[in-house]
């Protein structure tokens, strides 16, 4: 049995054309909204693959909604807080 952890996603600069498409998206893929533009959800899956459903998620999520770059900061667990670019279509990770 896989031990649950907690994933918070936080967002900044984000310029979104439409936040409810966007809040709905991630509702239904297991994201609660704590915050403005602060995410929480948990995982049961190694961090590489919780980290690949983040990504996909949120690119997914950013498509619909009409959002183009923004920064993600994601913390996985204990795991100390990382920090991605999206543009369009791909993460990079900031150092």
């Amino acid at each position: 049995m896989s031990k649950e952890i907690e994933v918070l996603v936080v967002l900044e600069n984000l310029k979104i054309q439409n936040r409810d498409l966007f809040e709905e998206y991630l509702k239904n893929e297991g994201f609660e909204g704590v915050e403005s533009f602060a995410y929480r959800g948990f995982s049961t899956t190694p961090v590489f693959n919780t980290k690949a459903y983040i990504f996909e998620t949120f690119s997914k999520a950013f498509e619909e909604a009409g959002v183009f770059t923004c920064k993600l900061i994601c913390q996985i667990g204990e795991n100390p807080p990382e920090v991605y670019l999206y543009e369009k279509e791909f993460f990079k990770e900031m150092r």
